[in-house]
This record gives structure tokens, sequence and C-alpha cells, in this order.
């Protein structure tokens, strides 16, 4: 098994043997078959004659899981004391978020603000997206040069945000979180979200939440969702600890009404 793949795959063995989950996709078996027949060599010199850029091999082993999809809900549970929630990736490993023009954002910033927006929304290539239909949340490089590594963003339905964490410690923290829809949350400063949000309602943002009463700030439908993880996930995990969304969630709930 390449090293790679073990942790992904130690998520998905664990999602198919929970009883509560529901696993609606899942191509590791075609991954891990996919990945004994790839030459590394062959995209380390694609990129460099591409676009000049050297990527670690610790890195760029990450193409070994290129293609890998998952998707899990929590449907087998679902009843009236349940809020719908669904964990998903479909990985694009490291060549052609570095090598290709971006263009994904296209349908989610409509119009474009400005000229200074299209450059840097130019500059934001996906490594990873939801696997759970088109629900416009992206795992991206900033290619802002041409030295490596890139930093991490976060795109979310038109609103993007600079991340703290490397490329490992992304999946290393998505893998964590059970991959579960918009984690990235629970990884950025509350000030950061806020900030980021304003002006942001919940209507046109993903399925889960763009039909709330009243149409609320953005800001409240992350809190309402994380709400909704800290009731679920102690349901369908029983040995996770609960208190690390418990305290990003009331650390964004304070910042938020001190804000008001």
């Amino acid at each position: 098994m390449h090293e790679k793949i073990e942790p992904f795959k130690k998520l998905i063995e664990e999602l198919l043997n929970n009883a509560k989950i529901l696993v609606e996709e899942n191509n590791l078996s075609y991954t891990i078959d996919k990945a004994n027949n790839m030459v590394l060599e062959e995209y380390d010199e694609w990129i460099q004659e591409g676009v000049d850029i050297q990527i670690p091999h610790n890195h760029l082993e990450y193409m070994l899981v290129s293609g890998l999809r998952l998707d899990w809900t929590n449907e087998k549970i679902l009843d009236d004391n349940n809020t719908y929630i669904y964990g998903s990736f479909f990985l694009h490993g490291v060549f052609e978020p570095i090598v290709f023009p971006s263009h994904f954002w296209e349908v989610y910033n409509d119009p474009i603000e400005d000229k200074k927006q299209k450059e840097t929304l130019q500059k934001l290539g996906y490594f990873q997206r939801s696997a759970h239909g088109d629900d416009g949340t992206f795992g991206c490089f900033y290619r802002e040069s041409k030295e490596y590594p890139f930093p991490i963003y976060f795109y979310d339905n038109g609103i993007y945000f600079p991340m703290s964490l490397n490329l490992d410690e992304y999946y290393e923290a998505m893998l964590f979180c059970k991959a579960v829809v918009l984690w990235q949350y629970f990884y950025l400063e509350p000030k950061d979200i806020i900030k980021g949000l304003k002006g942001q309602k919940c209507e046109n943002w993903i399925s889960l939440y763009d039909d709330l009463e009243g149409n609320p700030s953005r800001v409240e439908g992350i809190i309402k969702h994380m709400d909704a993880l800290i009731k679920q996930f102690p349901v369908l995990f029983p040995d996770f600890d609960i208190s690390f969304f418990e305290n990003k969630r009331n650390a964004l709930m304070d910042v938020y009404n001190s804000n008001k």
C-alpha cells in the first residue's frame, strides 16, 4: 500500500464499517490500481516543462490519490431528530491545479467585481473539491509565484479564505473531520470568517442552508451548521473528540455576537 493512500483508505474503510453511515460513492480500489501503474517522474517532468515549478517528491506523491472520490451521508439514521449532513472529497493531485488555467470560479463569481478580483481568482487552482454534487466548495493552491509550496485557500461559493495549513495539514484536517461538508470553517479564525462573509446571506449558498427562514447571514448559517455537526457527530462517531468542534463554534459565536 502506498503511504499517501493509507490515511484515505483508513477513513473510507471506517465509514464502510459504520452501520450508521451510507457511503454513496467510493472508488478506492480503482485508485489503488491506478496508483500501482503511475510513473510519478513523468508528472514531475511535465510540471517542470509546463510551468518550470519544482515540486518536492513527498507532495508529488499526492498524484497517487488523484481521482479518489468519497461521498457519505447520515441517511441511515435520518429522522425528525437528525439533520441531514454529508461528507465528501474528490482529489485532483498537484498536476492539474499547478499547470492548467483556472476557470472553476466563473459560475460562482458572476459578475466579477473588478479586475483585481479576477486576477486573484485566476491564481486559484483547486486540488480538492466536493464529490457531493456541485456544492461550490474547493481546496485550492494560490499560485501567486513559481515558488512552491503555494498558500492554501478555501473557496466557498464565490468567497475565498487563506488558510494557515500546508497541503499535508489540509488533508490531515480533512480526514480528522471525516471530510464533512464545510469542515474548513473549523480551521479559520472567527474574525476572518466574519470579515470574509460580510454582507453574505444564506440564499444561493449550499443546498443544506440556502432556504433558511428569513435568509439569515451566512455567518449564522455557518454557526447553524456547526451546531448540527456537534449534535450529529457523537451519534455517528462516538469516539470523535467533539470538544474540538464545540470550542471552534463557541469562539465564532463569541466574536460574532461582539460585532453585532
